[in-house]
């Protein structure tokens, strides 16, 4: 599959509907965005890289059940991202049904 690479520097930013690994170097805190999917649609993952940049301090506001496009976590509670320069983070979100889940893979990679 495709990997897409960004830059975040918006306070913004709607995850592509892609089946693909998605990585972005963090420049600014952001919050984030799921794209809508239709219920019985095909099922939809991206598999997102979070890499903080050499000044690092960037937050990062996952979506949740209160979202637009809302998605569901293990406990009800979103993870937080490490906001140290340089720190890696790998967050999966599955579409199932319509209903986006999210799962922490890990962080601090190194």
């Amino acid at each position: 599959g495709a990997t897409t690479v960004v830059t975040v520097s918006t306070s913004a930013y709607t995850f592509p509907q892609t089946n693909a690994v998605w990585k972005g170097t963090l420049q600014a805190s952001c919050t984030f965005s799921l794209p809508a999917v239709s219920p019985g649609g095909s099922e939809q993952i991206i598999s997102a890289i979070f890499i903080q940049d050499a000044t690092g301090g960037r937050t990062v506001t996952l979506p949740t059940g209160g979202s637009t496009v809302s998605c569901l976590w293990a406990s009800g509670i979103a993870p937080s991202i490490p906001t140290t320069a340089n720190s890696i983070a790998r967050v999966t979100f599955q579409n199932i049904d319509g209903q986006w889940y999210g799962a922490i893979i890990g962080t601090n990679y190194a």
